[in-house]
This record gives structure tokens, C-alpha cells and sequence, in this order.
């Protein structure tokens, strides 16, 4: 059976309850995995699959993007406002858990930050469920 990324959410609450950085830290970053995870199927599944390109084919903003800088582009080059805003909440939650994970100089408002991934990222499983199957599509 499949993993369900959704318990990455639940382990992030769990982790967010901790009184130590580590745990803080790594609770910011397991809320990202849960949008990532459910945001980079679905666009693959209704763009096309994703391939590091070195060729002239797309559009040079689109050329060796990591997995995770593409998935967001995706759902921010559409058309459709609320399909725009996944993919802008998305990005703004990657570089978070980027700060969490690589940034090891004191973290200002940890605890603050912890809960602000952790409802965004509730709030963003509503909103991906909102789109429907066809978004994102690109223009």
C-alpha cells in the first residue's frame, strides 16, 4: 500500500509540541513534505511528467529547475487565481522548511514559524482538494 503523505502532517504536529530546536526545526519541514507530496503528483499528472531539460524546447525559466522549484512553477503559470495561489503558498512553505533544514543560525520566532507551516499547511491540502482534477495547466 502506498505511503500517505498526510501523516507527515501528523508527525509535524507531533514534533511542534517538542521543546527542543531539532524537533521545531524538523516539524517545519515535515508540513512541507506533506503539500510537496501532494502537490507534485498531482502536476505531473495533469502537465506531463517531469524531465530536467537542457534543451531549447521550453521556456528558459523552465530549464534545470529542481523537482521542487517546478512543481511550484506549475501551479503558478496558469490561469486560474486560486490554482496561482497554491503554487505561491507552496513556494513560500519550501522556503521555510529550506531555512529550517540549511540555516544554522539562530531562528527568530521558531515557535511562531512552526505554527504558521503547520496551518498553512492544513489550509493548503483544502485548497488542492478545491482545484479539481484538471489544475494545474499551464497557458
Amino acid at each position: 500500500m502506498p505511503f500517505d503523505f498526510n501523516e507527515f502532517l501528523t508527525l509535524a504536529e507531533e514534533l511542534a509540541l517538542r521543546n527542543d530546536e531539532a524537533s521545531k526545526r524538523s516539524s517545519i519541514s515535515r508540513a512541507y513534505y506533506t503539500v510537496y507530496h501532494l502537490a507534485f503528483p498531482k502536476a505531473e499528472t495533469t502537465v506531463g511528467p517531469y524531465r530536467r531539460r537542457r534543451d531549447a524546447t521550453r521556456l528558459q525559466r523552465h530549464r534545470d529547475l529542481s523537482t521542487h522549484a517546478w512543481c511550484w512553477q506549475q501551479y503558478i503559470d496558469t490561469n486560474d487565481v486560486d490554482c496561482t495561489q497554491v503554487g505561491v503558498n507552496g513556494d513560500r512553505m519550501k522556503k521555510r522548511r529550506h531555512t529550517a533544514d540549511y540555516q544554522s543560525q539562530d531562528y527568530a520566532n521558531l515557535d511562531a514559524e512552526v505554527q504558521r507551516q503547520i496551518e498553512d499547511a492544513r489550509q493548503f491540502q483544502a485548497d488542492i482538494a478545491a482545484l479539481g482534477g484538471l489544475l494545474p495547466r499551464p497557458q
